[in-house]
């Protein structure tokens, strides 16, 4: 992540915990009933934020994997996960797109 995009979460952050801890002073909780309000949901974020990113880990892992075993079949070519979800070789040798299937 770019620091532009650190310091737009640590803003929202902020302006979110600031507005939890205005609602709960304005409901009449005191300075601390507010501040483990802001602490639980800072943790909630947090949890949900690491699910995510272990969820987005496991994904690019199991793309490699599958890179790993198409370029395993395929030695002499490059091998492209294209948007699609199809994988895309190119013959090394020559530089054109290989079809495996036009063999």
């Amino acid at each position: 992540m770019s620091l532009i995009e650190h310091a737009v979460i640590i803003a929202t952050i902020a302006l979110l915990a600031a507005t939890i801890r205005k609602i709960a002073t304005l409901l009449g909780a005191t300075t601390s009933v507010s501040l483990v309000a802001v602490g639980l949901c800072l943790l909630v974020l947090a949890v949900v934020n690491w699910r995510l990113r272990r969820k987005s880990d496991m994904t690019r892992a199991n793309v490699e994997d599958e890179r790993m075993g198409v370029q395993a079949r395929h030695p002499g070519c490059h091998v492209t996960l294209l948007r699609s979800g199809q994988w895309f070789l190119t013959d090394r040798s020559t530089g054109r797109e290989h079809r495996p299937d036009q063999q």
